[in-house]
């Protein structure tokens, strides 16, 4: 579906966009983050490119590369889009509940991995902002 979406929309386009998002998520629900990583960042690229930067849909992107990227263990990467994309959500209730869920758990996530992978730094101390839900959540 990928490859046909490009060939008749082009790698710019929403319909493009969507094979991107349901085959990453598919690869990081299967555990391939490798195989999900450069869809989703050609995924957060295509948003930026055809949405308003403080769009839900392009924040949807960012909480999908962001998870990918804290499972990858590049933490710095995955907090800033993970923060993108959790600033974003916070403020549209009309987003989807699975993007407010998924951002918000994948920031949790990360500073949980990341206070454990780097102990001391108090890295989970930033996560207290985060830990109530999103208006899209309620």
């Amino acid at each position: 579906a990928l490859k046909e979406r490009r060939r008749r929309h082009g790698a710019v386009h929403t319909e493009t966009a969507y094979s991107l998002s349901d085959y990453g998520e598919i690869l990081l629900a299967r555990d391939d983050l490798d195989g999900a990583e450069p869809l989703l960042a050609e995924l957060v690229e295509v948003r930026e490119r055809i949405q308003p930067l403080d769009e839900w849909r392009l924040a949807s992107a960012r909480q999908l590369y962001g998870r990918c990227l804290a499972r990858l263990e590049r933490y710095a990467e995955a907090e800033s889009q993970l923060l993108k994309a959790c600033e974003t959500l916070a403020h549209h209730p009309e987003a989807l509940p699975s993007a407010a869920t998924g951002a918000r758990t994948g920031i949790l996530a990360l500073y949980a991995a990341w206070d454990q992978a780097e102990p001391g730094q108090s890295i989970a101390a930033r996560a207290e902002r985060w830990q109530t839900k999103f208006p899209a959540e309620q």
